[in-house]
């Protein structure tokens, strides 16, 4: 496991924190109505691809898990993709209907490879090639992120160029996984199974709708906020919102390496310890730290946004704590995943956007943008604990309520923190919380010290 978050942590230190770094870049090189609209356009149609291809990648790496043959789900993929594809037709067209498309071709090859690029990842994470899945990501990366400053500072092309900068990083990265997995050309040597096709069909289908709810409720409350508030207070929530999708990104490094671990030992007879260990490590290792993050963000938001977005940090807690929640209940859905009761995470979403949607309307106007974030910390909370119950029935799982409720006090301190402002309590809570931190999770600490120190003498023994 740890040897895997060291891996994924390197992957996803390159593909998505370096991507950050460029959007200010961007955004003096773009007027808003331009780059606003490539980010509707990115939003738009990673969602179409979502929803037309029925997050098959989620099935490849699960299947691939749990068959004896690994190839035998790629060309399962294969067989349903002319299907697939028709259906991503019919979505353009309808996205079509929906916003203005000024680059069609760009933009329908766009979705293509994203599909690729993300069905590849998957294979490399279910063959236990994790090296390739980073490098993939790095070369999609780099090649995007070069391509497009080329592109936009030095060529002073226009927003399209974006587009050909990430496909041509996309179909880069495509190419590598390929020549380092032969997953199509080994595919083709399996004989077709109908019944993997209508169980992996079966298994992303409520997936694919639970994704779709989450990539709507991303926007929905932007839209409330925006239509009750006002387009300033939107902005402000917007601000807000960067730094808990940065911790998104993080915490996605620890989600990642356990969602295989999960698919691993589904058939274990050790899976129950093995998911209870995990959980409670997550609550520990990650959740420990989240105070922290809030406390480091009340000096560094403001210097990152300017004296414009100082006021903003009243609002960081609830949306960053909402933020953990909803990381911790895709957590549970994973268990879930592992008994391919897909149904269940369908309905614990539909639950749990229900009364997100129902605080958001009815409380924007009262508490401002902290409805959206309660509306968010309520809906996923509950969405959670549904999927911990369902869990429960399948697997012996349990979740020790000390790192819980030592979470819960050191939100409570840092709202209080928060809400005086004074830095004589605020640096000695980031120590104390750090060192809780440290005595938690000593025994994790160790094993990563030590795996560390076996990676680097083994790297040593090479070059010599």
């Amino acid at each position: 496991m740890i040897k895997k978050l060291i891996i994924y942590g390197l992957g996803i230190f390159f593909s998505k924190i370096i991507v950050f770094l460029l959007v200010p870049v961007y955004t003096r090189c773009f007027s808003a109505a331009d780059y606003g609209y490539y980010d509707v356009l990115i939003s738009n149609i990673t969602m179409v691809v979502s929803i037309t291809f029925v997050e098959v990648w989620s099935g490849i790496i699960r299947f691939i898990f749990d068959d004896e043959r690994p190839y035998r789900p790629i060309k399962s993929f294969l067989v349903i993709l002319p299907a697939l594809l028709v259906l991503y037709a019919v979505g353009i067209v309808v996205l079509a209907q929906i916003m203005e498309l000024k680059f069609v071709a760009l933009t329908v090859v766009y979705g293509l490879l994203y599909l690729l690029f993300t069905v590849y990842n998957s294979i490399c994470r279910g063959l236990g090639k994790n090296v390739d899945y980073v490098i993939s990501g790095v070369i999609s990366t780099v090649l995007a992120c070069g391509l497009g400053v080329l592109f936009v500072v030095v060529l002073k092309r226009g927003i399209a160029s974006l587009l050909v900068a990430q496909i041509i990083g996309y179909a880069c990265a495509i190419v590598y996984s390929e020549i380092r997995t032969r997953a199509v050309i080994r595919s083709f040597k399996e004989k077709i199974s109908k019944q993997q096709i209508k169980e992996m069909i079966l298994y992303c289908i409520p997936l694919m709708v639970n994704s779709f709810s989450f990539l709507f409720l991303g926007t929905f409350n932007k839209n409330v906020v925006l239509r009750q508030l006002g387009e300033e207070v939107s902005g402000y929530y917007a601000f807000v919102l960067k730094f808990t999708s940065i911790l998104s990104v993080l915490i996605s490094v620890f989600s990642l390496a356990w969602q295989e671990m999960a698919f691993q030992n589904a058939n274990s007879e050790e899976r129950d310890k093995i998911f209870t260990y995990y959980i409670n490590t997550f609550v520990r290792f990650v959740g420990l730290l989240v105070p922290v993050y809030c406390l480091v963000l009340y000096y560094a938001a403001p210097i990152i946004g300017g004296a414009i977005y100082t006021d903003t940090v009243q609002y960081l807690p609830l949306a960053i704590f909402a933020t953990f929640v909803s990381e911790f209940s895709g957590m549970l859905s994973v268990v879930i995943a592992v008994s391919k009761k897909g149904l269940h995470i369908l309905l614990s979403t539909v639950v749990g956007a229900a009364a997100n949607i129902v605080i958001s309307l009815f409380l924007t106007k009262i508490i401002g943008i902290d409805a959206a974030s309660l509306g968010l910390f309520v809906g996923f909370f509950i969405a959670g604990l549904y999927r911990f119950i369902a869990g429960r029935r399948k697997y012996k799982i349990s979740v020790k309520c000390g790192a819980l409720l030592l979470l819960a006090v050191e939100m409570l301190l840092t709202v209080l923190c928060f809400y005086f402002g004074k830095w004589w309590l605020i640096v000695p809570a980031i120590l104390a919380f750090l060192v809780l931190w440290g005595i938690a999770n000593r025994n994790e600490i160790k094993t990563a010290f030590k795996t560390a120190k076996t990676f680097l003498c083994k790297a040593k023994k090479k070059e010599i």
